[in-house]
This record gives C-alpha cells, structure tokens and sequence, in this order.
C-alpha cells in the first residue's frame, strides 16, 4: 500500500533536464576525473595492517618449520636412506666420543623406534592392499 506523503513524487517520466552548474570557484567542486583506485582498497590496506598483524600462533610456526632444502627427504625411500646414514654416523660418534654416549645412544633409539614404526606401518599398509 502507498504511503500518503509519496503519492505527489511520480518517476514515469525519467530525466527531464540536466543542469551544469558553473558556479563562483569559491564552492566546493567534484575533483577532475583521474585513473585512481577506489578508496576502499587503501582502506583495505590500512585496515590489514591493524589487523594482520603477527601472533603467537603465526610465529611459532614459523619458528618451528623446518625450512627443507632437500624435498627428496619427504620421500619414504631417500628418508629411509637417510635415516640408516644417521644411525650409522651416530653410532660411529658414540664409539668415539664416550662421554656424550649415553645422549647419542638416546638418539639412535629414537631413530630405531622410527624406523620400526615405519616398518609396522608398511606392513600394514601390505596388508590393507592384499584385502
């Protein structure tokens, strides 16, 4: 239902005239037409560098990644191989150095264990592909 107070405005006829106002210079004018960004964008900007800034989650993941140089190592056969190479060379320094034996030997249990998991795990692995 039409409100009372709407009924004098009617826009069946569109635009009838346009009128260029070139008023004295004093009044505030519209700026010249420019190729710029909208405003919201320096907007946006502003507003992500309030927001975004870094937290504590944020930079202990950064602290805490590796930084891989060698992406041959997330590969199981050439991280297999490192693996043996570092249970060697550790119990090589074991042997050598007999006061730091026992954290080295400490060392080379925890790369046992992961090697036998891995072990475990692939032969499970074997096992859910043969049904």
């Amino acid at each position: 239902m039409a409100d009372a107070g709407w009924q004098h405005l009617n826009f069946d006829h569109g635009i009838e005239s346009i009128v260029h106002h070139r008023g004295d210079p004093d009044t505030p004018q519209l700026p010249q037409r420019r190729d710029v960004s909208p405003a919201a964008d320096a907007a946006q900007t502003k507003l992500a560098a309030l927001l975004d800034r870094p937290t504590l989650d944020g930079l202990l993941d950064q602290w805490v990644d590796p930084g891989i140089a060698d992406d041959t190592l997330t590969r199981p056969a050439p991280f297999r191989q490192r693996l043996e190479d570092t249970a060697v060379w550790l119990d090589d320094c074991a042997q050598r150095d007999p006061d730091n034996a026992k954290i080295i030997n400490r060392a080379l249990r925890v790369i046992s264990d992961e090697r036998n998991l891995r072990d475990l795990l692939g032969a499970n692995r074997a096992a859910l592909f043969q049904g």
